[in-house]
């Protein structure tokens, strides 16, 4: 303001720093002055904080006497939604929101005439300008005279802090003209350009703006781009740096290379440019330190006007001149220094202490502010930033090449493997570079022993020359002797950087790489180098038979087997999508024919698409050609000692992994000649090791595995199945017309323990077909201890007689698996944000144009017409759409599982919800109930959409039209119901309705006409189930709830029948007798449940449901009970009766089996342990809650439980018969205790003996009905 007075720009006035404001100006009126400075990352002033400001400033001044006549608001960001004065650019005009919000003020209409906005982002520029164009000087000599004037201003503030308001100093124009001039007469121009013309050093220049279109793709950051506003801010790095330098004077940002050093150390320097002159350092030596001593005092440098100094890339020119030039500036207060240096070169700067040190670590802030200047600027098509920023481990360098692949990772990668190239000295660095690329691409490791050894260099050489590698971020150590790259693009970059020379060849490198890496880690190296084509077979074979043969390694022969596999199954992947059988299919039915090809599978004769057959046939005659495959040939060039001494030496766990690697191929010769010795040890070894072993070795060569088996005997190893494999019953054989069957069963006798009985039973029969190569079906069932088949008679638990072709040893599969795995990888989604988006775009299309569709039907127009192309073409694109090779959780961060490379029910949905939605709509009634369920699951697979994929990835949540969607398919669903029970098409059933309505709302109004149809329906049909109830003299209350998941009779809804009944016994009578009756009111297939309601009281625990068949159902009595608000009868102590009687049970058969006992296998014995500890717990609780009841019950109960627990009694068969209608004395005996429990609990008396025997006596009946 003293400048812009002195330069004539405002009127003539004494400028008193904290005055009756920050600043007050005396001249012909007074004014004060309000100045609000404001961080750039927090953006502009809102309207609200504007006129909070513009508030105190007129509270200030009306506190003050006298009051001043102008007042005046300097704001150093702008304010939203005010726009600059036509003559004065700086000044804003106090209207809209803000003069509203003001008007509230007392006397605001006079405040607001007397009051100014002005906007200035630049003070420190604009005054150097005007003193420059006054005097016609050098910019230099200008910014000297104003650092002079602060300092002049500063002493003032402080001195006013402590004087009365009569006393106030100021800076009044001649002030300013005599500071000036006092300047420009002592200083020496040419004295101060000397270090700007030698080129040491010139002043930053934050005000002119350097918009660089390819700034986002990585470039040298300079301070015009941060005065164009591209770099994104990164505050609380920035801050931290700020705070180096307030506290030590001097900051140094360090990290790697392309982690935005430059960027922030600009950023922060323009946050300090308003007290800071910066000069930035373009070359120094120590020849050039002299002037800039000169510089500095020339400009008086002090506490209240410093100087700094920045110097980019301090270790480009020499980190000591960084040293020199800190040792110098520490001894001149007023001097402040910032610099940024790569890792590797921070512990070669001298005088390193003197400076903080901040790490430039990118985070999510400016990660995401990348993506959308990159996304703005259409050099992006990412969707969303987070899943690449995910992608590139928090690696800038790496983010942006994903972003936008440009050329910044190559030239900085490619600067760094010059440097080492010309320089003889760190031709070590590129060796170690080469291998440690090399495995970095193929995420594997190099053992940095071996690699030593591999390059001829001692242990200490290439400790000293790893080290530089991996401050330099090329490469990193995972674990202490490992090394590996810091990121497979980063890898794959410097592989080809490193190889432009003419020596060391790919070849060499992939040599000594082999000879480098861990065994387990050849596959991966191998599997990567032939999938990209990195180099030749014969190479490939070459480098792995030099180890091979060296070490005879059965690990790393099996590593090798399989990396070589995997490199069959990519040129196989290649060529069959390469074929024109796979090239005419949609994407989406890639998966499809993969499927059937791999596993050599024709449906030709079901009627499949013949294109799917073709390519699926195609597929399955290249995966069965061996020909070409590398592992044949790398067989073949071993020599035959070599490979026959690493099979013989081979423990049972690596020939088993060697095996496993040769599925898929004739077992060659020399490997089945050294078979033909029965290892050592195999009757004795691990029974899951042995069954993987013989499996897969009966796969390759039955013979041979029946060799085997002869040798250590059949009987033998089915002794070890039962004696070692939990649950197990004994193992035998059997002739039958179909071939020789192997069979045992699985004891289920502890079901709240054991595992799935299905997947045991299937485990049992794949380790049984595995010891005996003879057989060539496998049986075993799920058993109570009675021998009886566990779970229902018309539904027994797990039941299974696989033929060994269904059943292959795991490492047929896996295989498969890995073709499967990768085709689906070819045809995927680049990423999960791609997939979303195309699915989105799909669905923004799709849904407005079903909406005209159907909205044109009902009213009675061409329901296609122009919309059938748009349609088509919509259904085209989603057969391109396929989900990712990432599963949702993995991309979003949230955790780890299974991608789902099939179909996603996103995928399903926007696919079915096209042609096909209108098709089938267009037959009904016809198929209507198929429809209906059809629409089900869509509206299923919408609401899983909506809920699990990860939609941050690409915006703030769902997107809207899936609602729409879903909104749609209930309507539809709704049309179809009433056109199935109006016999008639939609159309023809609201054709009146439809043809009235306006454009866009027809489809809504016939709606609301079925839903109403729908709701009398409903309510005709419970007054029909009632009328049949009364007709037959049974006085129940029904209730009806609509099923979302039903089918028909539509609309769908469940059906309870609440049975009355004076006491527990006659409920219990009643529900026997009345039972099938109810069920017979209500369709059969609509779900029925039945309650016993006693005196305003459900009793859920005697509750039944179900469809044809009922049965006891008491968790869904209970939710019925709780969602009509019914009183539910306390039923805590025959629930734990129940669990008590159950666990009695199972130990009781376990002690039968003798399951469990300490020579059985150590899963038995566990859950023996467990049965043992629940029953004892809730058995003691159960005890104490009988207290308070009859003796004689607590007699009943322990009786009933003790003999249980002794197991001469099946009882879980026996139940099994009861729930089937075949009751037994036992079963009887439980359940007339839970009805004395259950009497108990509720405080009804004993139940009489007469009671008892109707109850009986009426189970009896019902017994011998359900065995008639």
């Amino acid at each position: 303001m003293a400048v812009e007075i002195w330069a004539g720009q405002r009127a003539p006035a004494i400028v008193i720093p904290e005055g009756g404001d920050d600043i007050e100006l005396r001249g012909e009126a007074t004014s004060f002055v309000q100045v609000k400075s404001r961080r750039e990352h927090l953006g502009d002033y809102t309207e609200g904080e504007t006129a909070g400001h513009i508030e105190d400033l007129w509270n200030r001044s009306l506190c003050s006497a006298p009051q001043p006549q102008r007042l005046e608001l300097v704001l150093e960001r702008e304010v939203e939604g005010l726009s600059p004065l036509n003559d004065h650019p700086a000044v804003r005009w106090i209207e809209g929101p803000i003069s509203t919000r003001l008007a509230k003020f007392n006397g605001s209409s006079d405040l607001l005439r007397r009051t100014s906005i002005v906007v200035a982002t630049s003070p420190q520029e604009w005054a150097i300008g005007l003193i420059v164009n006054r005097l016609n000087c050098a910019p230099i000599a200008a910014q000297m005279c104003f650092a002079e004037l602060l300092v002049r201003v500063g002493s003032l503030a402080d001195a006013n802090g402590r004087l009365a308001s009569e006393n106030y100093r100021g800076v009044s124009i001649s002030d300013t003209e005599t500071t000036i001039r006092d300047v420009m007469a002592a200083i020496d121009i040419d004295a101060i350009e000397q270090a700007l013309m030698n080129g040491v050093c010139e002043p930053v220049d934050f005000l002119t703006p350097l918009n660089d279109p390819n700034f986002y793709l990585g470039v040298d950051v300079e301070p015009g781009h941060i005065a164009a506003g591209l770099v994104a801010e990164r505050p609380r790095s920035r801050s931290a740096l700020v705070a180096g330098i307030e506290q030590r004077r001097a900051a140094l940002i360090v990290g790697p290379s392309g982690a935005g050093k430059s960027a922030l150390m600009w950023e922060a320097a323009n946050s300090l440019r308003h007290t800071v002159r910066w000069f930035r350092i373009r070359r120094l030596s120590a020849a050039d330190i002299p002037s800039l001593r000169q510089l500095v005092r020339t400009f008086r440098a002090s506490e209240d006007s410093p100087l700094g100094f920045v110097m980019d890339d301090v270790g480009r020119d020499g980190p000591e001149s960084w040293g020199a030039l800190l040792k110098e500036a520490m001894s001149v207060p007023g001097v402040v220094l910032l610099g940024s240096v790569r890792e590797e070169d921070v512990t070669l700067i001298a005088e390193r202490a003197r400076a903080a040190e901040i790490r430039a670590d990118p985070d999510d802030e400016l990660a995401e502010r990348l993506w959308r200047e990159l996304r703005e600027a259409g050099m992006t098509n990412w969707a969303g930033w987070y899943e690449p920023w995910k992608m590139s481990n928090g690696l800038l360098l790496e983010y942006v090449h994903i972003l936008a692949r440009g050329q910044r990772m190559h030239e900085l990668l490619a600067d760094q493997v010059a440097a080492r190239v010309s320089d003889p000295k760190r031709s070590l660095e590129l060796d170690i570079l080469r291998s440690g690329a090399w495995a970095g691409a193929a995420n594997a490791e190099v053992d940095a022993s071996r690699l030593a050894r591999a390059l001829s260099v001692s242990e200490a050489d290439l400790s000293r020359a790893l080290q530089r590698l991996i401050e330099e971020h090329l490469v990193r150590s995972p674990a202490p002797g490992a090394v590996t790259g810091l990121h497979k693009l980063r890898s794959e970059e410097l592989l080809q950087l490193t190889h432009q020379t003419i020596l060391p060849t790919l070849k060499t490198s992939f040599e000594r790489t082999v000879a480098s890496v861990p065994a387990t880690d050849l596959e991966p190296l191998v599997a990567d180098t032939l999938s990209a084509r990195r180099l030749p077979v014969p190479a490939v074979l070459d480098g792995l038979i030099s180890r091979l043969e060296g070490e005879q390694d059965a690990r790393a022969l099996a590593s090798a087997l399989r990396g070589l596999g995997s490199g069959r199954v990519s040129s196989g992947v290649d060529e069959w999508l390469d074929t024109p059988e796979a090239r005419a299919l949609p994407r989406t039915q890639i998966g499809s024919a993969a499927m059937l090809g791999i596993a050599g599978i024709d449906l030709s004769s079901l009627g499949i698409i013949p294109e799917v057959q073709a390519a699926a046939d195609r597929l399955s005659q290249i995966k069965g050609s061996p020909e070409d495959d590398p592992r044949r040939l790398l067989m073949e060039r071993m020599s035959p000692s070599a490979l026959s001494a690493v099979i013989e030496t081979a423990d049972l766990a690596s020939l088993d992994d060697i095996l496993a690697a040769l599925v898929g191929m004739p077992l060659p010769a020399a490997v089945r000649t050294s078979l033909v010795q029965v290892p050592e040890g195999l009757l004795n070894a691990n029974l899951d090791l042995l069954g993987s072993l013989m499996g897969t070795l009966s796969t390759l060569d039955s013979e041979i595995a029946s060799h085997w088996v002869a040798e250590v005997g059949q009987e033998a190893l089915f002794a070890r199945v039962q004696a070692e494999t939990a649950w197990a019953g004994p193992v035998i054989t059997e002739d039958s017309d179909d071939g020789v069957i192997v069979r045992c069963d699985l004891w289920y006798v502890a079901g709240s323990v054991q595992e799935n009985p299905h997947d045991a039973v299937v485990g049992l029969c794949e380790l049984i077909l595995a010891l005996c190569p003879s057989a060539d079906i496998a049986v075993s069932n799920a058993i109570t201890a009675s021998g009886e088949l566990a779970g229902l008679a018309q539904l027994p638990l797990a039941t299974k007689r696989i033929p060994r072709d269904n059943l292959p040893p795991p490492s047929v599969p896996q295989w498969n698996r890995r073709w499967r795995d990768l085709i689906s990888r070819r045809v995927a989604a680049p990423s999960y944000s791609d997939y979303l988006a195309r699915g989105v775009a799909i669905l923004d299309a799709l849904v407005p144009t079903l909406e005209k569709v159907f909205d044109a039907h009902f009213r009675g127009k061409d329901a296609l017409g122009n919309l059938a192309d748009k349609l088509n073409a919509l259904n085209a694109d989603t057969e391109a759409l396929t989900p990712p090779t990432v599963s949702s959780l993995e991309a979003s961060g949230a955790g780890h599982e299974e991608a789902n490379t099939a179909v996603t029910k996103f995928q399903n949905l926007l696919h079915s919800a096209s042609v096909n939605l209108v098709k089938r709509f267009a037959m009904l009634p016809n198929q209507a109930g198929a429809y209906i369920a059809w629409l089900s699951d869509l509206i299923t697979d919408a609401d899983t959409t909506i809920v699990e994929e990860p939609w941050q990835l690409i915006g703030d949540g769902p997107p809207l039209m899936l609602n729409r969607l879903k909104t749609l398919l209930e309507t539809l669903r709704l049309l179809a119901g009433e056109a199935h029970e109006n016999k008639q098409a939609p159309t023809a059933t609201w054709s009146a309705r439809g043809k009235g309505a306006r454009v866009g709302n027809s489809v809504r109004l016939v709606s609301l006409s079925a839903r109403a149809a729908g709701e009398t329906r409903l309510a005709q049909r419970k007054a029909g189930i009632e009328r049949l109830a009364e007709e037959a003299g049974i006085a129940a209350q029904f209730h009806l709830r609509v099923n979302a998941k039903g089918i028909l009779p539509w609309p769908p809804a469940d059906v309870l029948a609440l049975l009355p009944a004076p006491n527990i016994a006659d409920a219990v009578v009643t529900l026997a007798e009345q039972a099938e009756l109810v069920r017979s009111f209500v369709d059969p297939s609509i779900h029925l449940t039945i309650m016993p309601y006693i005196e305003g009281v459900a009793f859920p625990a005697l509750g039944k449901s179900g469809y044809q068949t009922l049965l006891p159902d008491m968790e869904g009595a209970a939710f019925w009970a709780e969602q009509l608000g019914l009183p539910q009868a306390p039923s805590a102590v025959v629930s734990m009766f129940g669990e008590v009687l159950s666990l009695a049970s199972e130990l009781g058969a376990m002690d039968q089996k003798r399951l469990g006992n300490e020579t059985r296998p150590e899963e038995e014995i566990a859950a023996r342990r467990s049965l043992e500890a629940a029953f004892e717990r809730k058995y003691e609780e159960l005890t104490r809650r009988l207290n308070a009841f009859d003796q004689v019950l607590q007699s009943n109960v322990s009786e009933l439980i003790e003999h249980l627990r002794i197991g001469d009694v099946d009882f879980a068969a026996e139940a099994q018969a009861a729930i089937g209608g075949t009751s037994s004395n036992i079963a009887e005996a439980a359940g007339y205790v839970s009805l004395l429990l259950m009497s108990a609990e509720i405080g009804e008396m004993p139940i009489d003996g007469q009671t008892i025997k109707s109850v009986h006596t009426t189970e009896s009946e019902q017994a011998v009905d359900g065995q008639e």
